[in-house]
């Protein structure tokens, strides 16, 4: 039964902000509080803005698109669908909110803001639609001219966003010449596979190599034709007849891409990706064989820098000979893993377990061509002098130290210092290129952290003088 006054609306002041913090506060603005007075009066001053709630759903690229599940459309539609909001807001805002009506899922926020924007079509705006997955935003963009680029398809890869790969490749919309329009073709499909592996996307790659398979029917001389005459009607280089796909040179491409392929997994810590790409009896098992040693070596640092324990041990029990225990703990220290501690106390006891091995064989050599124990600095060195030595090499300026140590970033990169420092690391020699490196990346909050530790006064040179830990 509709409500005929306030008097009939019976629910307490208490019991609406209770229902209102059981809301997102977007549905509380646009919805509860509008209901009548009396939810107006109770929930005054608690809820007057409305929030654009975004993500940055691909890290190495500035985009940003909407969460489309507690989008305000109506009501952004309501107060950007004219030209005064606009006014006041500098380009790049204006940009930002264009990309996330673009990444909305809601058709009406799309055409407020590409009417009253007043900033183009950068690439950027589709790259968000196609990234969120907007099919109709995507289409709707690319009608109207948008600057199209493989970074959107590419987004739309690292998302999971299959469907719009789909559909620019099959060439859903003909009047539209998807591919031809992103200029998509057999070698830009080994970009799709990295931004696949990066973002954890197994459906994608999947849908990849099954162009890479044989077709299961071979077109018709009639429909090869066709496809032929198209693409050559429109003076495109890409065929849009799936049957007539060169799937030889597809598999060729991700082949050749398979180095790149699987860093990309490493690096982003996609360790089901990984395990499957690195299958000795899988689909890349002779890219893997052909690579070379510096490469085998690249891709084991990046699982120690980035995957976890579990995957670090499995792969160091076949590729231990690439890198050596001492390396792999400096470049857990360097990675973003929260389990870099137990990852570095792995690698310190293999270390010390190798160094016993060698020292019992180098010994009994000894002894048996009647000589006497090792000598000599090398021979006494310990695993902790070891990973000093090595930590040391990776930061001899700040420069390279801001490149090797993504670390930095994280919230308990102290603690990976002073376990360094525990391990013999001399204090008053990496402080200022660490310090150097923060600054210049903008890092306030750990350097704040390193200023309150470190003293140079007191230090003064007596760091370099401590002795080494073994």
């Amino acid at each position: 039964m509709p409500l005929k006054t306030d008097d009939d609306f019976k629910l307490s002041p208490e019991l609406i902000e209770d229902i209102a913090g059981r809301l997102h506060r977007n549905e509380v603005v646009t919805n509860l509080k509008l209901l009548n007075s009396k939810a107006a009066a109770a929930l005054r001053g608690s809820y007057s803005t409305i929030r654009l709630e975004h993500r940055k759903p691909v890290p190495y690229r500035n985009v940003y698109i909407a969460c489309a599940e507690t989008w305000p459309g109506d009501a952004f539609a309501r107060h950007w669908g004219r030209p005064e909001p606009w006014r006041s807001l500098p380009f790049p805002r204006r940009l930002r909110l264009l990309c996330l009506a673009a990444s909305s899922h809601h058709p009406p926020s799309l055409g407020a803001a590409l009417t009253h924007s007043g900033v183009g079509l950068a690439p950027a705006v589709i790259e968000a639609a196609a990234a969120a997955g907007d099919l109709d935003a995507f289409l709707r963009l690319v009608s109207e001219g948008c600057d199209c680029a493989m970074a959107a398809l590419e987004a739309a890869a690292h998302c999971g966003q299959l469907h719009v790969l789909q559909w620019v490749w099959e060439e859903l919309e003909p009047g539209l010449q998807l591919r031809q329009a992103f200029d998509c073709g057999t070698d830009e499909l080994g970009h799709l596979a990295m931004s696949a592996c990066a973002g954890g996307q197994g459906h994608v790659l999947t849908w990849l190599e099954s162009l890479a398979d044989p077709p299961t029917q071979p077109p018709t001389t009639a429909a090869a034709a066709a496809g032929a005459a198209g693409a050559a009607a429109t003076g495109s280089k890409h065929s849009s007849n799936r049957g007539g796909l060169d799937h030889v040179r597809v598999r060729e491409r991700l082949e050749s891409s398979f180095f790149a392929m699987a860093n990309q997994a490493a690096v982003h810590g996609r360790t089901g990706l990984l395990d499957r790409l690195l299958q000795p009896d899988g689909r890349y098992a002779d890219a893997f064989e052909g690579l070379a040693n510096y490469m085998v070596k690249e891709l084991f640092l990046h699982i120690g820098s980035f995957c976890p324990l579990a995957t670090l041990q499995r792969y160091h029990a076949t590729w231990a000979p690439h890198v050596s225990e001492e390396e792999m703990v400096v470049v857990a220290l360097q990675g973003t893993t929260a389990d870099w501690r137990e990852k570095c106390d792995c690698m310190l006891e293999k270390l010390a377990a190798a160094l016993e091995e060698e020292r019992a064989a180098a010994e009994a050599m000894g002894q048996q061509a009647g000589g006497g124990v090792l000598e000599g600095p090398e021979a006494q060195e310990g695993p902790a002098a070891l990973v000093v030595r090595v930590a040391r090499s990776y930061m001899r300026g700040w420069g390279q130290f801001a490149e090797h140590w993504p670390s930095k970033n994280v919230p308990d990169f102290m603690e990976r210092m002073r376990y360094l420092t525990a391990l013999g690391l001399p204090s008053g020699e990496w402080e200022p290129q660490v310090a150097t490196a923060l600054a210049a990346t903008g890092n306030a909050v750990t350097l704040r952290q390193l200023l309150d530790m470190w003293n140079p006064a007191a230090a003064g040179g007596s760091g370099r003088d401590r002795g080494r830990t073994g």
